[in-house]
């Protein structure tokens, strides 16, 4: 088999063109439209990391040997093609640049094409050598930041209670800034904005952050959010919007399906500061479970979930060169332990510390030690994984025990020319006579390429086993973990800032820890509405916490006017049918005391009030206090509040009631609020434990 060799670069030799030159070996008879001045070509190939990182690139060295050339219509025998090249490029880096390999007489279009990037060009004496890299190579941390730096300013400086900024120099505001977002002001304190102009109207101390004093000139930077997103659409949009990655090269669709079919979960950040778009792809990776790689032949970027092989090409000892296949142990990627750190508290402090996050999950293989000798324990800290998102922390811990539960090993083999072109990222079946069972039998190892080098006779393989010692998922349906106490929850809402699309069939579970209380802002709204699902989903609530709505106000009066007492929110509305195990408590809240009596102490022309205002009702959040001469005290989460006594004139406001009760009447006669229903949708509801209901049952 005779293999022909071709280099073709495409360069801008003038303003607006751009014309390939295409190179081959000066030995080689020339069937092909080439310059036969190529030296040699040298590959290293790529190396692909799963679960870990985007790997090592791709890099290629070509030497070839200058030439004369009539570049551009210059003369044939002025200077030479590099020579004049040089004077007309300052650098060839970022050009492509494509190797080409196949046989005699196959057409180029035919033959085995991989596409690189330019990095450096060197000179010596006569030959030029040019190194390229994979395409990935454009997110390296010296070309490619997200968010991009903003270099609008403080025109002048702000107070901690200021709600407004003016940007600097002067138009910067539409040329960077979009008309509403975030910025962190100073590298020091996070603000939601919306903008018209230079001018920024900013709500304060957000992101974890707290307000602060700002000098003139400190920067104004945009904050790159990702909210309740694919992980295949965040690579994406890092690929395309931050690096010089053609969309062209990044198969959205063909990601998605993959990613949404085997992860199906969504992620949530905030990037508050210019960031490598390799390191946040590296975190990616690791914390969702992703393998990524460039395919240097189909000029695509790919990218799969971190899962079992199920597809594989059977590779056998004939198909494998004689004493090619070799393997190592890589016992420093076991893991025993996994410890994820997640929902962050503030993007613009250290990632690294554990102090900078509300959560942490942890894992443990509890039959390593009896195994290994000692554990092998992996910390994880997740910009990606936001609150109420355990589960995800709960899945990656997982993936990540069930594949290096036991260290993989890293086989190295060649093939012959003659086999299958192998692809890199292939899931394999190797089968090989030193792979043995404990018997002595053959054992089949499953394995992925992780790296191919082409020879002109031969492909020089790495493979890396895919040992999965349990299912990289074991929940059974969507779980939903509420780790913190939140108000007016909706479990649908919930649910899609989470997940991917529902499909009929799907198990909802949502579990409330015992610590933590779902209450409500407002006594007009559940403290948790179960929202609206379609057809075919199953739902069911976990409650080890407390449920409880808002309590109701303290009635008062002013000036001889009676204000009624507020009533106590609902706790748990549904319209859909749900199963629900209640551990804890699920409560209305508790309507505010009535008023007491008010008296003048004074006459008409100057009349002097006093008066009882009532308690507040239990809740979350509880009951505000009636006001008077004689204030009612504020409600709890566990009980009313007392109402006020005036002495002077014997006025007394009501008490608030408890969760689930009626506030009671002042002695006026002013009535208290009414309590809050415990559950409204009672009949959309099957108890597999009942619990602690306080409050009514209504529909």
């Amino acid at each position: 088999m005779e293999v022909r060799t071709f280099v073709e670069i495409d360069i801008p030799i003038s303003s607006g063109s751009t014309q390939t030159f295409r190179f081959t070996y000066a030995q080689e008879d020339i069937d092909y439209d080439a310059i036969p001045a190529l030296e040699s070509v040298s590959i290293s190939p790529a190396v692909i990391d799963p679960g870990v990182s985007i790997g090592v690139r791709a890099s290629v060295r070509v030497s070839i040997r200058d030439f004369q050339y009539p570049l551009d219509g210059t003369a044939f025998d002025s200077g030479t093609f590099f020579g004049k090249l040089r004077a007309r490029r300052r650098s060839l880096q970022g050009l492509a640049l494509r190797v080409i390999r196949g046989e005699a007489g196959q057409s180029l279009s035919d033959m085995r094409t991989e596409h690189y990037v330019i990095e450096s060009l060197a000179r010596s004496g006569e030959k030029v050598s040019i190194t390229a890299k994979d395409l990935l190579k454009l997110a390296d941390g010296d070309r490619a930041q997200a968010p991009a730096v903003s270099t609008g300013r403080l025109l002048s400086a702000i107070s901690a209670s200021d709600g407004s900024l003016t940007l600097t120099p002067t138009g910067i505001g539409d040329v960077e800034y979009p008309s509403s977002g975030k910025v962190a002001i100073g590298g020091s304190e996070i603000c939601s904005f919306t903008r018209s102009g230079d001018t920024m109207t900013i709500t304060r101390a957000q992101s974890g952050t707290e307000a602060k004093q700002h000098d003139a000139d400190e920067t104004v930077q945009l904050v790159l959010e990702y909210t309740s997103e694919s992980p295949a659409d965040i690579v994406y949009d890092l690929l395309t919007n931050y690096t010089d990655i053609d969309a062209s090269w990044c198969p959205l669709s063909e990601w998605k399906d993959d990613i949404d079919s085997y992860i199906g979960r969504l992620y949530t950040t905030e990037i508050a500061e210019p960031t490598p778009v390799k390191d946040l792809l590296n975190e990616l990776i690791e914390q969702v479970g992703l393998v990524m790689w460039w395919g240097a032949e189909a000029q695509k970027v790919r990218l799969k979930s971190l899962r079992p092989v199920t597809s594989a090409r059977d590779i056998d000892t004939d198909e494998i060169m004689a004493d090619s296949f070799r393997f190592v142990e890589q016992p420093t990627k076991r893991v025993s332990e996994v410890w994820t750190y997640f929902a962050l508290r503030n993007p613009l402090e250290k990632l690294d510390d554990t102090q900078n996050y509300r959560s942490v999950h942890v894992t443990i293989d509890p039959d390593a030690l009896d195994e290994y000798e000692q554990p092998a324990i992996r910390k994880i800290y997740s910009r990606w994984i936001g609150l109420n998102n355990r589960p995800a922390a709960a899945r990656l811990n997982d993936l990540l025990i069930a594949r290096y539960r036991d260290p993989p090993r890293k086989f190295s083999f060649t093939l012959f020319r003659t086999s299958d072109a192998p692809e890199l990222g292939q899931g394999l079946n190797l089968d090989h006579w030193s792979l043995q069972d404990e018997d002595g039998a053959g054992l089949a190892a499953p394995a992925q390429l992780i790296s191919v080098e082409p020879a002109e006779d031969r492909y020089v393989c790495d493979a890396e086993e895919m040992l999965f010692t349990a299912p990289d998922d074991s929940e059974t349906g969507r779980l939903i973990i509420i780790d913190t106490s939140v108000n007016n929850v909706n479990l649908r809402t919930l649910h899609d800032a989470l997940y991917t699309t529902l499909e009929s069939g799907d198990q909802i579970t949502c579990v409330i820890p015992s610590a933590v209380v779902v209450g409500s802002n407002s006594a007009t709204l559940p403290a948790f509405d179960v929202g609206t699902w379609p057809e075919g989903v199953t739902l069911s609530l976990v409650n080890n916490g407390r449920i409880t709505g808002r309590g109701g106000s303290g009635g008062t009066a002013y000036e001889g006017v009676f204000i009624a007492a507020g009533a106590g929110g609902p706790g748990f509305y549904t319209r859909q049918a749900i199963t629900i195990t209640n551990n804890g408590v699920i409560a209305g809240g508790g309507g505010g005391g009535g008023g007491g009596g008010v008296t003048n102490l004074g006459n008409e022309l100057e009349p002097i009030w006093r008066w009882a205002g009532g308690g507040g009702g239990a809740g979350h959040l509880p009951g505000a206090p009636g006001d008077g001469t004689a204030f009612g005290q504020a409600g709890t989460l566990t009980s009313g509040g007392s109402g006020g006594f005036d002495s002077l004139v014997g006025s007394r406001g009501g008490s608030g009631g408890g969760p689930g009760q009626a506030g009671t009447s002042g002695n006026s006669g002013a009535p208290g609020g009414a309590a809050g229903s415990a559950i409204d949708g009672d009949s959309f509801v099957t108890f597999s434990v009942q619990g602690t209901i306080l409050g009514s049952r209504v529909n």
